[in-house]
């Protein structure tokens, strides 16, 4: 007798095969992706091991002092933007530039020039940097994945309190994200300008050889490493008591 298959059985094979056929090419992409970032990573690595960053930074540094305040904090907006470090000027504008401008207008320069570096970060990976990112994932085969609701004021202080992770980038990663951008720009303002009127105060304190002011500084410091140490406990801790999507949805097996 001549064996009969089942029509749903050949409808259901073919599907298989499609979808091992999707998954197939979703990890071609998938690795062809990972190894141009592996490519670009290792070709960054070896000019950075040519190239002294610190002395490089600190000559950048130098230069912009010299032209002046001006120059200073709008080097101060633009240079983070393309991965210059942030501290380097928080650090050095008191001592430079409050003895003539006053601890005051310092503070109110490097504040605005904070926010504006993160506003312009913010609109550089949301409007043009997302849309890109969007279609290479979909070319992958993959979703875009979206922020839950309610999470933007969470996810972005798990960023800006991750130590380690360089400022513009990130900028780049909750821009890309599309956090909530009043939200995003609260905190991404308020965490470095704590540090900066610190280190203003403290510059000028130094300057003066005013020890009240000098103390009320690392009161400042002291207070402001509290703050993100606690903020940061605090998140750690909220994030492990928190289950996980669809944990509640899975059946919970008992003995015989």
């Amino acid at each position: 007798m001549k064996s009969v298959e089942s029509p749903g059985c050949a409808v259901g094979e073919g599907s298989l095969i499609v979808g091992f056929e999707i998954m197939d090419v979703r990890k071609k992409r998938l690795v062809g992706a990972l190894g141009c970032l592996a490519v670009l990573g290792g070709v960054l690595g070896l000019l950075a091991l040519r190239m002294d960053l610190g002395e490089q930074v600190k000559r950048c540094l130098e230069i912009v002092r010299a032209e002046g305040a001006g120059m200073f904090f709008a080097a101060m907006l633009v240079l983070p933007f393309f991965g210059f470090p942030l501290s380097p000027f928080i650090f050095s504008a008191g001592p430079v530039f409050a003895p003539t401008l006053g601890p005051g207008m310092v503070i109110v320069c490097g504040v605005a020039a904070i926010a504006a570096n993160v506003a312009l970060s913010y609109w550089f990976a949301a409007c043009a940097l997302r849309p890109w990112m969007e279609r290479v994932i979909t070319w992958m085969g993959y979703k875009t994945p979206q922020l839950p609701e309610g999470k933007s004021l969470e996810f972005t202080l798990v960023l800006r309190l991750l130590p380690g992770v360089p400022f513009f980038l990130q900028s780049y990663l909750l821009g890309l994200a599309r956090v909530r951008f009043g939200i995003y720009m609260l905190v991404s303002t308020l965490v470095p300008a704590a540090y900066l009127i610190a280190a203003v105060l403290a510059g000028d304190a130094l300057m003066q050889g005013n020890k009240g002011k000098l103390a009320i500084a690392g009161a400042l410091f002291a207070a402001v490493g509290v703050g993100v140490h606690l903020l940061r406990k605090r998140i750690a801790a909220k994030r492990a008591v928190t289950p996980s999507p669809g944990a509640a949805d899975k059946p919970t097996q008992t003995g015989a």
